[in-house]
């Protein structure tokens, strides 16, 4: 049963040229390609697939039809990991009997399955052979820009996927703190199909994790993988909808890891604290759209979360 490892990251729509041409990502290919990818999701009337957290469309390149089914999976600071199945169909349509019962939830009604949301993107793709601790990754590189379209609404895709092909999983985070360096990147939480679920019905979508019960112990995995998750999710929802209630909620998450980390990670309590004081200054003035989209595209502020992000995942691994 094949799965994916996949780290993801948003990317500023304006920051699209300059993330395509750096030179690393020549450095470490061998060349570019480019598709046109153009992806229906389908589900239930009543999105049963998506209370399941279950993902299932079919992606037409060219003349290729492919129909995808994605299972909850897991995800851990922007790291994703979930089970996969890829067919060639003959068209748009679905075909049924291929979908793998396992993996399915029990009773979903097959026959009202019906499109609920669409995905359009082109999509820029690296073969990467990255060298990491002596070994050299194989690691694959998408930019994919364009938009997903929902019950008359769009939402804009701008995002990067760093998918592990052969090698270790801390090489993503190594090869993604070093495009963070140089062009504005944060770690994502949020899948394109949840994009669409969003804009097709937004009183179902993915709600904001709560706040962990207790923070006393400091340098806790569980309580600061919670406050990452809570402080990723703000931030995307503030992106999306722009209400500016969200953002003490995010401070509060970034005090909440400073506390955390402060003392047995310096350095990474030093970022925390400095993006704590960042959000801060923004709060205390009159609310401005702009200054804080600056803020929230800024490369201090990937870079941090980033950071974050892979100490988690370190620390899942003992």
């Amino acid at each position: 049963m094949p799965s994916e490892i996949e780290l993801k990251l948003s990317l500023p729509v304006d920051a699209q040229q300059l993330f395509a041409e750096l030179p690393l990502l020549q450095q470490y290919s061998d060349g570019v390609r480019q598709d046109s990818l153009l992806n229906c999701y389908f589900d239930t009337p009543d999105q049963q697939l998506n209370r399941h957290r279950v993902a299932l469309r079919i992606r037409r390149i060219g003349e290729r039809f492919i129909q995808t089914l994605k299972t909850r999976g897991s995800s851990q600071g922007g790291l994703h990991q979930r089970q996969e199945w890829e067919w060639d169909v003959a068209g748009e349509q679905l075909e049924l009997d291929k979908l793998p019962a396992e993996a399915l939830p029990q009773d979903i009604p097959l026959q009202q399955l019906g499109a609920a949301f669409n995905t359009d993107f082109q999509r820029t793709s690296w073969q990467l052979s990255y060298p990491y601790q002596g070994q050299t990754t194989q690691i694959e590189l998408v930019l994919d820009q364009g938009q997903v379209i929902a019950a008359g609404r769009h939402d804009p895709i701008s995002e990067i996927e760093l998918e592990l092909k052969q090698g270790e999983t801390g090489a993503l985070f190594d090869l993604a703190e070093k495009l963070a360096d140089q062009v504005p990147l944060r770690v994502s939480r949020i899948s394109k199909a949840e994009k669409g679920y969003r804009l097709h019905s937004p009183d179902r979508a993915r709600p904001v994790p709560p706040l962990p019960e207790s923070t006393a112990e400091s340098d806790d995995p569980a309580v600061v993988g919670q406050l990452i998750e809570r402080l990723q999710a703000l931030l995307e929802l503030f992106e999306f909808n722009a209400d500016a209630q969200l953002l003490p909620q995010a401070q509060q998450c970034l005090q909440g890891l400073h506390r955390q980390l402060a003392e047995a990670q310096p350095s990474l309590g030093q970022l925390l604290l400095e993006q704590g004081k960042r959000l801060h200054s923004l709060l205390e003035v009159t609310y401005d759209w702009e200054s804080c989209q600056q803020w929230l595209h800024s490369r201090d502020l990937g870079v941090c979360l980033l950071r974050l992000s892979r100490w988690l995942y370190q620390q899942s691994q003992g």
